[in-house]
């Protein structure tokens, strides 16, 4: 005799995280995506600007590793939400940068925009580590699959709704001081992230797990499952990472 199961429903406050996907893919796309290349282009800057900007989201994504020590001590929706609200501050820096009087110099303006991007992309980078493990906590085995495939589809729709939006926005208003309110739109973005953020369900403290003892890490980088997705995220980002940015200067 067949027993039928009833389907494992999503826990309370999932939903959340879904909102907080939308408006922090929203966020972010302004911030590492065309609109902050076109706005570094109309200041002049060189292609070696342009790549170091989109170099620096990748770069700073190593500091997960050391940052992953610190995430359990301050629990994952502690760590996780003060990292995202310190990064939206350098969101607002950016903006502000984009609407300084058209005296300051366009160097100055870049320099400046740089910085705020090395500071949100770290900021970014260390608080990362911690979003997955939450998420894992809270959301059965059986129901991660979906959960992901939901979360990537409010994060692409909200990609391409900034998309349309901003290339629109662009090519109607097309002087420097323009980027200033998209780069706002994106800071109220992230502050509506950070709200729903902090409405997603924190685990117990006693389910998380302490210890000093030392990684595995040359059993977990050898392990072939993990060692195969290694090589294939190497490979893919060595051919596409320049992608984004190879058209820019023409």
């Amino acid at each position: 005799m067949i027993t039928n199961h009833p389907a494992q429903a999503m826990p309370r406050g999932v939903t959340n995280a879904y909102l907080f996907q939308i408006f922090n893919a929203s966020s972010w796309s302004f911030i590492l995506g065309t609109p902050m290349l076109l706005f570094l282009k109309s200041l002049d800057a060189s292609a070696a600007v342009l790549g170091a900007a989109v170099a620096m989201t990748p770069l700073f994504a190593a500091l997960q590793i050391p940052a992953a020590g610190f995430v359990e001590k301050a629990g994952y929706k502690t760590f996780v939400v003060r990292g995202w609200t310190s990064r939206s501050i350098f969101i607002l820096g950016i903006a502000i940068v984009a609407f300084l009087p058209a005296g300051v110099s366009a160097n100055l303006r870049i320099v400046l925009t740089l910085l705020m991007m090395a500071c949100f992309a770290a900021a970014r980078g260390i608080s990362m580590c911690g979003l997955m493990p939450w998420m894992t906590q809270i959301i059965p085995e059986t129901l991660r699959g979906a959960f992901i495939a939901r979360d990537t589809m409010c994060m692409y729709l909200a990609l391409t709704f900034t998309m349309l939006l901003s290339s629109w926005y662009v090519g109607v208003f097309s002087s420097v001081r323009a980027f200033g309110f998209l780069f706002c739109l994106s800071y109220l973005s992230a502050m509506a992230s950070v709200v729903f953020l902090k409405r997603i369900p924190d685990i117990p403290a006693a389910r998380t797990r302490g210890g000093a003892a030392r990684p595995p890490w040359k059993d977990m980088i050898l392990f072939p499952p993990f060692f195969s997705y290694v090589l294939f995220s190497v490979v893919f980002n060595f051919f596409v990472s320049a992608l984004g940015v190879a058209w820019v200067p023409f």
